[in-house]
């Protein structure tokens, strides 16, 4: 029996208007699928709307899309009244010419549910059989579909679910993967695609506990040199000016004079660039996605510079002025992020970033020295904000870039090789392809708005597991989290860089206090005895721990064909979930067998699934009565 998965929440009916051109659309500058609007706006098949928008995050219901996909194959609309719930509405034309050609069917019902919102599969058959496509179905209607998508390269990158309500930005995206399959074009269009993760640290050099070496394939195998993400890429628009093609952000190009803190933060106001005037001071993640870990840190007594964390070719970059009472590692730059808590015993102080000793620290936004600071201006659509999902399978999701993480971490603290082997050994909800993460996408999890101080909380969202540990001042506090990314220097790589989701501590002679914040991010030796260091480190005394805590990352979930959708009622975004080990279940769902209690065999049925109520037909297939979607 053929089933279609239904997929209750509704939405308004969008009735297109009047066509924008692309080039005006008001929301979808740096928007991951800009290429693809602005694609397909082009060739005619979607439109914007009247005020200007687009909405790439915006749901799409059934008849937008169906409108959109018989348009696009100028399938001549007509019709009316071939669903019970398509009458004369605006989209009957089209919904009868889809139902003539085959292309839907409807619902056991016989209505078409144009206001629903529609989910990945839903989408992708309409899309598949508007174009053409010849699908055998199998035990599943939709796996055919999936089948063809994934050999045609057309799920878009941030689709983790066969349910998945997709949005105006995804749609884009998939019809344009088809277009450029068809055309021989896809393999460009897809590598010039930006993300909403985070671009690649550029770490290329890979290390064991002391210095470079050949990349491993077994001890210290699993560190970032060996996984590649989103690589570096940027425009100098020769106007002053960089383009970041990866998230799509506008930088100014050079920071200009140090100055203090809130009168760099002040300047954003009416600054204006280029004829551009929406400007504003970036967010330490925004700061942070500049990063380049193929710089080296410097001795901050050294005389002579080294490889900044950045890539000054392209933007400005200046060490430390030592003839004015800088060290040479004086390169601070500014944040919007001011410390929810404070630091130093009272000391107000913002997330600011060093791109010459490649660390997040919090600085006094009253600079001591007087020097002031680094800062340069963003425009765009904002970076690094999460959408988190619990996959109810130990995972969380964030959408926001297709990372899979632990949900919890490893509760235990491990040196830096221990930390590459527990994330490369490590089998989870179905899935062994596990690592330890780079540094880049670590500091991504940090919620500057919490802090052990202010919040009683770890600077992460509560829908992560993290340990609590008793820290050095003795107080009650949250563990640090190894990447795998070495924090090189100019001896060789024998620290690599942690993340702080509880208090940054450092001892400065009066005990030890919290020195540079909850959200920081610093390094540690990779190998060693804590003790060795009982006064910590460096010019602050940093805490060295060297066991540090792991919560290891995944590049998102996978499609497997043994998937049933909504086949068990724990199941959650992750389409590997269908039962503990990730593959289909025996038997129909406890919600589809409740539904049909006290029914007869051909009685309509419902019940609430992950994605939406499933609506069907009480059937016993496998010889017992539950409700089977159809």
């Amino acid at each position: 029996m053929k089933k279609l998965l239904l997929v209750s929440t509704l939405l308004l009916t969008i009735v297109f208007l009047p066509y924008v051109n692309a080039a005006s659309f008001s929301d979808t500058d740096g928007h991951k699928y800009q290429t693809a609007i602005d694609y397909i706006s082009d060739q005619g098949i979607v439109q914007g709307y009247s005020d200007g928008s687009f909405g790439p995050n915006n749901k799409i219901n059934r008849a937008e899309l169906l409108k959109i996909i018989m348009e696009a194959n100028d399938h001549n609309p007509s019709g009316s009244n071939c669903f019970t719930d398509v009458k004369s509405d605006w989209y009957a034309p089209y919904v009868c010419k889809a139902k003539e050609l085959g292309i839907i069917k409807g619902y056991s019902d016989n209505t078409f549910k144009p206001g629903n919102n529609i989910n990945f599969v839903e989408a992708l058959k309409i899309l598949e059989n508007g174009y053409g496509a010849d699908i055998s179905e199998g035990n599943t209607w939709y796996q055919g579909y999936v089948d063809e998508a994934e050999e045609k390269n057309m799920i878009p990158n941030d689709i983790y679910d066969y349910g998945t309500e997709i949005t105006r930005g995804q749609m884009a995206d998939m019809i344009t993967r088809q277009l450029k399959y068809e055309d021989g074009t896809q393999d460009d269009y897809i590598a010039s695609l930006t993300s909403g993760g985070a671009v690649d640290t550029n770490q290329n050099s890979c290390y064991n506990s002391t210095s470079a070496i050949t990349c491993p394939s077994s001890s210290f195998y699993g560190q970032d040199a060996q996984y590649a993400g989103p690589q570096p890429s940027y425009t100098d628009n020769g106007d002053g000016t960089v383009t970041d093609n990866v998230t799509g952000l506008m930088w100014q190009q050079d920071p200009g004079n140090k100055q203090e803190y809130y009168d760099g933060v002040a300047g954003a106001n009416g600054f204006n660039l280029s004829g551009f005037s929406d400007w504003r001071v970036p967010t330490v993640k925004e700061l942070y996605s500049l990063i380049d870990f193929s710089g080296q840190d410097v001795d901050p007594s050294a005389s002579s510079a080294n490889t900044p964390f950045i890539n000054d070719d392209v933007f400005g970059f200046e060490y430390g002025d030592t003839s004015a009472g800088d060290r040479i590692i004086d390169s601070q730059w500014i944040s919007s992020n001011v410390y929810v808590s404070d630091v130093m015993n009272g000391q107000e102080c913002f997330f600011g970033l060093n791109f010459a000793d490649g660390r997040i620290k919090c600085y006094p936004t009253v600079s001591a020295n007087n020097n002031g600071y680094f800062g340069i201006y963003v425009r765009g659509n904002a970076y690094g904000i999460n959408d988190f999902v619990d996959n109810g399978d130990k995972t969380i999701t964030d959408n926001m870039n297709g990372l899979m993480w632990q949900k919890a971490d490893s509760k235990e603290g491990l040196n830096w090789e221990e930390a590459l082997d527990h994330c490369e050994d490590l089998s989870l909800a179905g899935n062994s392809d596990w690592r330890l993460p780079n540094v880049k996408e670590l500091q991504l999890l940090v919620d500057y708005t919490r802090s052990p101080d202010t919040t009683s909380s770890a600077a992460l969202d509560p829908i992560f597991d993290i340990s609590e540990i008793t820290n050095e001042a003795g107080k009650k506090d949250y563990p640090w989290h190894w990447s795998g990314t070495t924090h090189a220097n100019a001896m060789g790589g024998a620290s690599a860089s942690y993340v702080a989701f509880g208090r940054a501590l450092g001892n400065m002679g009066n005990g030890w206090i919290d020195v540079h914040g909850a959200g920081a991010q610093r390094s540690d030796p990779k190998t060693g005895d804590p003790n060795d260091y009982p006064d910590g480190h460096g010019p602050q005394g940093d805490a060295i721990r060297i066991y540090n805590y792991v919560r290891c990352v995944r590049n998102g979930a996978t499609f497997n064909e043994d998937t049933e959708i909504g086949a068990n009622s724990s199941s959650s975004s992750s389409p590997t979930s269908g039962s503990s080990t990730g593959g289909s279940q025996t038997g129909p769902p406890q919600e589809a067998i409740n539904a049909c209690s006290g029914k007869s065999n051909g009685n309509s049925c419902s019940f609430e699934a992950p994605f939406g109520t499933i609506s069907g037909t009480c059937l016993s297939p496998a010889g017992e009565l539950a409700c089977v979607p159809q």
